[in-house]
C-alpha cells in the first residue's frame, strides 16, 4: 500500500509514520467493513435481483484491494495502478447502483396499488 502510496502521491513519500498510520487504519476499517457487508448480503434474504449483484461488488471492491496489494507487487506500477482504480471504480459503481436501486424499490414499496 505505502508504494501505490508514493507512486501514485508524489508529497506521500514526505508523510511522517502518524499519517501512514491513520491512512492503514482507514484502509483496515474499509477492508472490515466489506466483508462484514458481503457476509450479510449472503447470509440475508430480503435482498435480491439486481440490488444485491450491485451490493455484491459493492463489498468485493474494499477485499480486491489487498489481495491485488500482494498479487500485483512484482508487476509494474502502471498496471497495478490501472487495476487498482478499475477496482475503485467498481466500488463506486456498486455503491451508486445500489443507492439507486434501494431508492427505486423503496418507492415502489410505498405506493399504494
Amino acid at each position: 500500500m505505502v508504494l501505490l502510496v508514493n507512486s501514485t502521491i508524489p508529497a506521500a513519500a514526505q508523510w511522517s509514520n502518524k499519517y501512514m498510520f491513520i491512512a492503514i487504519l482507514v484502509f483496515a476499517l474499509f477492508l472490515l467493513l466489506g466483508i462484514a457487508l458481503l457476509l450479510l448480503i449472503l447470509t440475508g434474504k430480503e435482498v435480491d435481483g439486481l440490488l444485491k449483484k450491485f451490493l455484491i461488488l459493492t463489498a468485493s471492491a474494499p477485499i480486491a484491494i489487498p489481495i491485488g496489494f500482494v498479487v500485483l507487487e512484482p508487476a509494474p506500477p502502471l498496471i497495478a495502478n490501472i487495476i487498482y482504480w478499475a477496482i475503485v471504480t467498481a466500488f463506486l459503481v456498486g455503491a451508486v447502483g445500489s443507492i439507486v436501486l434501494a431508492r427505486r424499490r423503496g418507492k415502489q414499496a410505498t405506493r399504494p396499488p
